[in-house]
């Protein structure tokens, strides 16, 4: 009776157990996105910081000097999977998500329940040029309180938006 009891119990323990499958991306994600204007650093800087103000995105770091701008966590509001071959399914997502699922299919990929990043501005004077970079830094996408998915990259759609606005 003893190993009967033992038998049940580890076949309890086992089958609560689920393995998750990983399923990488494969697409190619730039990390930065940048514009070069004529304008002088000054107008780009309070451009940037206008449309954060407009856009409710806080700041954590402005450092005029080094020509830094950080934002506080900034709540995502859109994500996208991959095809398996590597493209998007949704195409104006602002992040893509790699497949987590504790199933076996594909279709069974972890939904993300809040995506947060820092957006990151840097500027830089190169000959009477203002160099703008923008890109999106410690993305994390939670899907339950104490676990969140591994693979979370930029599609580049809200850097893009961001330069359009500040062009």
């Amino acid at each position: 009776m003893k190993k009967v009891f033992t038998l049940l119990l580890a076949l309890c323990i086992f089958s609560s157990c689920q393995q998750k499958l990983l399923y990488p991306l494969k697409g190619n994600y730039p990390g930065n996105y940048a514009l070069v204007t004529d304008r002088s650093p000054d107008e780009v800087w309070n451009d940037i910081l206008a449309y954060c103000s407009q856009s409710g995105i806080e700041l954590k770091i402005t450092d005029r000097k080094s020509g830094l701008i950080i934002s506080k966590w900034y709540r995502l509001r859109t994500y996208t999977f991959e095809n398996q071959d590597g493209t998007l399914q949704e195409n104006g997502a602002d992040v893509v998500i790699g497949c987590e699922t504790p199933g076996k299919f594909i279709g069974d990929c972890q939904a993300p329940n809040i995506i947060w990043t820092n957006i990151i501005f840097k500027l830089n004077e190169r000959s009477s040029k203002t160099a703008l970079t923008v890109r999106l830094s410690d993305l994390i996408a939670w899907y339950s309180r104490w676990e969140y998915l591994k693979e979370v990259k930029s599609t580049g759609v809200l850097e893009k938006q961001i330069i359009e606005r500040i062009k």
